[in-house]
């Protein structure tokens, strides 16, 4: 593991130079204000590595722990085929690469290349991190192992904890990482969500999640709890019992199923819940499911989940359902297992807000509302913690 402080005019500055030498999967440990030898106010940012690569390491201990802004670069010499950063002229490219004269003295020739090499690398073994997952164990940051651990243990992947405690620390540099962890997943629990007559809500998800289940469980909070007349309608021809399965909710509940070509005849009063066939591989029944979602214009199209789904799964089942544009999400089967990574899975994929928790289908009839303390207790176990 590699620790390691860096300075700059701003955070944003003093992080940049971080990514450029230790890449994307840095994670931002901490950020205070300091002040350099000439007396002006500057940024550290501590940041961390937990498994550097080989020329990674041999960056990371050879070139000085200097700042763009925070330090004054020399005049390059006319012929120096390497740019210069100027103190006024930052850059906000992240593919331009620069060196300062006196970091380049450090090698025999400008090592134009190796940056290139190091960004190359770094996303080749974030490829191999988001397959193989995380060892817990390698950081000697205590808390951060920690974290990492325990995460880990919730099955989420490196690549997605990397990311989100990147994106938290530019927004709230002064927390920890459990506390960023934290303020992700009190940031992605969604208001109530309330529906007045003539409303149409589509589920969309994995074979097997619980789509119908949903459905069913929401009919009956919008039938005894909202007097709202529901109807339901179903797109899934795939299913074997699927029809048989939406005539029995509306059965209980004294609705009915309508033709999926009737939901714009109906009533202002009535609520149209439609349910879907899980998410095609198949380029054209998915183009079939994108138009038909099209065609029904849904004021909410909710992706469901299981929280039993491998991450690395789940993460494909979400790039497939970009396309339906869905607006929130929901886990089901949360009873059959205590590890709720993929809600941060969800979340950082789809940036969209996690609205129910859902049992299996042979547990209590309630949809439930996240709630943050459940949710910190199963994935970083947070009364087992110190936060």
């Amino acid at each position: 593991m590699i620790v390691k402080t860096y300075t700059g005019h701003t955070a944003t500055a003093a992080m940049n130079q971080a990514r450029l030498e230790l890449g994307d999967e840095a994670i931002v440990l901490a950020t205070r204000p300091a002040t350099d030898s000439s007396g002006q106010t500057v940024t550290e940012v501590t940041v961390c590595l937990p498994q550097p690569s080989a020329a990674q390491t041999s960056v990371a201990l050879h070139r000085d722990d200097v700042s763009d802004h925070a330090t004054p670069t020399k005049t390059a010499p006319a012929d120096a085929s390497v740019p210069v950063l100027s103190p006024t002229e930052p850059t906000e490219s992240e593919e331009e690469v620069v060196f300062a004269p006196d970091e380049t003295e450090l090698y025999s020739e400008a090592p134009t290349w190796l940056p290139h090499y190091t960004k190359l690398n770094n996303k080749v073994e974030s490829i191999l991190k988001a397959l193989q997952g995380f060892q817990p164990g390698e950081s000697t940051d205590p808390e951060v192992a920690h974290l990492m651990s325990l995460l880990a243990d919730a099955d989420l992947p490196m690549s997605v904890v990397s990311s989100l405690l990147n994106d938290t620390a530019e927004i709230a540099p002064h927390l920890s990482p459990h506390e960023r962890i934290r303020t992700t997943v009190q940031n992605l629990i969604s208001p109530v969500l309330t529906f007045d007559g003539g409303e149409r809500i589509m589920v969309i998800g994995p074979s097997g999640a619980g789509k119908t289940t949903v459905l069913g469980k929401l009919a009956a909070q919008l039938v005894v709890g909202d007097s709202l007349p529901t109807r339901f309608a179903s797109l899934d021809q795939n299913k074997v019992g699927a029809v048989d399965e939406i005539h029995a909710y509306a059965d209980l509940l004294g609705g009915e199923v309508i033709d999926v070509e009737l939901c714009h005849a109906l009533t202002p009063r009535d609520v149209v819940l439609i349910d879907t066939p899980g998410l095609p591989s198949d380029s054209n029944d998915l183009m079939r499911l994108i138009r038909q979602r099209k065609a029904l214009k849904p004021t909410a199209v909710v992706f469901v989940f299981p929280a039993t789904m491998r991450a690395l799964d789940l993460m494909d089942q979400l790039d497939r359902a970009q396309a339906l544009a869905p607006t929130h999400v929901a886990m089901t089967m949360t009873d059959l297992t205590p590890r709720w990574g993929n809600i941060l899975v969800a979340a950082e994929a789809e940036r969209r807000p996690l609205v129910w928790l859902s049992e299996g289908p042979t547990s209590r009839g309630k949809l439930y509302r996240p709630d943050l303390t459940t949710l910190m207790a199963h994935m970083v176990r947070e009364d087992e913690s110190d936060a």
